[in-house]
Parts: C-alpha cells; structure tokens; sequence
C-alpha cells in the first residue's frame, strides 16, 4: 500500500489492523489501534495490576496529579507538594482538608 509507512499493526494476537493512528500502552510497551488501546480490551497483566496498586489524585489549587501507590497517605503526598510551593496555592489558608 501506499501508506504503510504511517501508523502500525495493532499487536493484539486477534486483530492486527493497520491503524494510521496507534497508541503504545504505557505498561507492556506494545502497540495497539483505537479499539484495543486499553488495558481490558488487550488483556494487559501489567496496567491491570497496576491500576489496583496505585490511584490518582489531584491538587486542590493547582489541579496538578498525582499518582500515590498504596500504601502511601494521599494528604501526606498533596500536602509535601503545596508546602513546598504549589504554584497556586492561595495565601492565608493554613490547612487543606481532602476527603
């Protein structure tokens, strides 16, 4: 074809269509067309395992996120960040409760 060169073969075992558009999974590092980008639809062990290790929060003045793998404490991360300088961390508030 004229335009294999752009894009590539989705790596799922039971698809392989040439997408002009593919997205590489961030855990395994295959590449895969816009049906089987995510980690369910290419039976991904590692991203699925990871969802379950981790969660993503996010900043309450700056909206900046955060990945905290559990076990760690989600205030103690958000709150090392604007006590070291959250770029817009409003002044006069002394304490940033997050349910």
């Amino acid at each position: 074809m004229e335009f294999d060169d752009i894009g590539g073969r989705c790596e799922r075992r039971s698809c392989h269509v040439h997408d002009y558009l593919i997205y590489k999974c961030d855990s395994c590092g295959r590449f895969f067309c816009h049906e089987h980008r995510t980690y369910e639809s290419h039976e991904c062990k590692v991203g699925l395992h990871m969802r379950t290790k981790q969660q993503t929060v996010e900043c309450p003045f700056c909206s900046r996120p955060f990945v905290v793998k559990r076990p760690e404490d989600v205030d103690r991360i958000v709150s090392q960040h604007i006590d070291k300088g959250c770029p817009k961390k409003k002044k006069g508030v002394q304490e940033v409760l997050l349910f």
